[in-house]
């Protein structure tokens, strides 16, 4: 292979984190980046407690549960300034928050959302799954049923937030909301597409492998989060 675009470091956690914590960590890599006290990218790669996110031009219709079962569940809320709706977190889904410098070497929004679905759809491929893209609706599907998403933010050429696969997580929280703004929409999962138990640590694995590859990255430096 040739030379790596990228310096990147690589943050995993062995078990799931709480969202505001992970939110403030995006936030305070992001201003490190801006004021060039970071030159690496960061790769964040974890799994959430239960928590909805909205985006900021989300519609608060699209939580179709009250406060009352959200406490009961145990389910956090977010307001956040990404992209997209409403969507859901929670143990046996893989996120993946980027964390890049887009300007340099630079790259399109286009072209950024095309790789994040990438990531996703080659990770899939590995079991034998196959993913695809909706023109309409960013992220990934299997037939109907949307399996990966995508929401992004970007402060003066710095993108971050990211993407969510679906691996083997309770897809119970998804008929609370309107996934992603979308009505009469199934979400779905890699391991029940394949109707067997899938190992997180594995996927987390593969889909590191296809970040590097598609992002040409150089992995200098591997944390991981308490």
């Amino acid at each position: 292979m040739g030379r790596k675009d990228r310096e990147c470091i690589l943050l995993t956690a062995d078990r799931a984190l709480d969202y505001r914590e992970v939110l403030d960590l995006q936030l305070y890599i992001v201003d490190q980046k801006i004021n060039n006290i970071l030159d690496q990218d960061v790769l964040i790669v974890l799994e959430h407690k239960p928590v909805f996110t909205i985006g900021k031009n989300g519609n608060n219709n699209n939580l179709l549960i009250n406060d009352n079962l959200l406490k009961q569940k145990k389910i956090s809320i977010f307001h956040i300034n990404r992209g997209g709706d409403i969507t859901y977190h929670g143990p046996g889904q893989i996120v993946v928050y980027p964390i890049f410098n887009i300007k340099n070497p630079r790259i399109g929004i286009k072209d950024f959302v095309f790789l994040l679905e990438q990531a996703m759809i080659d990770t899939a491929n590995e079991y034998g799954v196959l993913l695809s893209r909706n023109e309409l609706n960013r992220g990934v599907w299997y037939n109907r049923k949307k399996i990966g998403s995508i929401g992004i933010a970007i402060k003066r050429g710095i993108v971050y937030h990211g993407i969510a696969l679906n691996i083997k997580l309770d897809l119970t929280p998804f008929s609370w909301i309107n996934p992603c703004g979308l009505k009469n929409i199934e979400v779905g999962s890699i391991s029940q597409i394949l109707r067997r138990d899938i190992s997180m640590s594995k996927t987390k694995d593969i889909l590191i492998e296809k970040f590097t590859d598609l992002f040409n990255l150089d992995i200098v430096k591997t944390r991981k989060l308490l």
